[in-house]
Formats: C-alpha cells, structure tokens, sequence
C-alpha cells in the first residue's frame, strides 16, 4: 500500500469525524431551541445515530496501524 493511499484513507476519517463532531456540539443547541416534539426526537435520533457512527469509526483500524 503506498503512502499517499494511506494518507489519504487518514485525511479522509479525520475530516468525516470532525464533521460528525461538530454535530455532536450543535445537537445540545438544537435541542434546546426544538420548538415540536417531533423535531426534539429527530434531534434526539440524530445525536444517537452521530454517537453511534463516530463509536464505530474509532473502533476500526486505520491503515496505518501495526497491531
């Protein structure tokens, strides 16, 4: 595997758990200004789904990793 794949497949999961990220930050201020029900439990939904993706993510082994 040459160097620039595994830098690219690194630059890639660190750009996609930045994102979810941030929305972890915004999920809390979203919450707080939901003005239905429904839109506080998709909100809700979202931040699970978000929690979920970056678990998953961080438990899979980068390129890069020697173990």
């Amino acid at each position: 595997m040459s160097a620039n794949r595994i830098l690219d497949e690194m630059g890639i999961r660190n750009i996609v758990l930045t994102v979810l990220g941030f929305v972890m930050v915004l999920c809390p201020l979203a919450l707080w200004v939901a003005w239905t029900e429904t839109i506080f439990y998709g909100i809700l939904l979202t931040f699970g789904i978000t929690f979920c993706a970056i678990c998953l993510i961080d438990n899979t082994r980068s390129p890069g990793d020697s173990h």
